[in-house]
């Protein structure tokens, strides 16, 4: 799995990820996988975001084109 595009194991994510967090403001967490990773995956990561108290947002195709569309949008 990745975190901030560098890959962990399960067992350093907890720790690498609340101390990603604590730099934030914003505890919203962005969950992504494709189909060759195995559904156990995403949602142990969304178990871990939910026990920081954090805030687990499933990337879809769809939410990932709105995204790119308001990142583009004159403000």
């Amino acid at each position: 799995m990745l975190l901030n595009g560098k890959g962990i194991n399960r067992e350093e994510l907890a720790p690498a990820l609340k101390a990603a967090l604590a730099e934030r403001a914003n505890w919203e967490v962005h969950v992504e996988g494709d189909d060759s990773v195995p559904y156990a995956d995403p949602m142990y990561v969304v178990d871990v975001v939910n026990s920081l108290y954090a805030k687990a947002v499933i990337l879809t195709l769809q939410l990932k084109e709105q995204i790119a569309a308001a990142e583009c949008s004159p403000r």
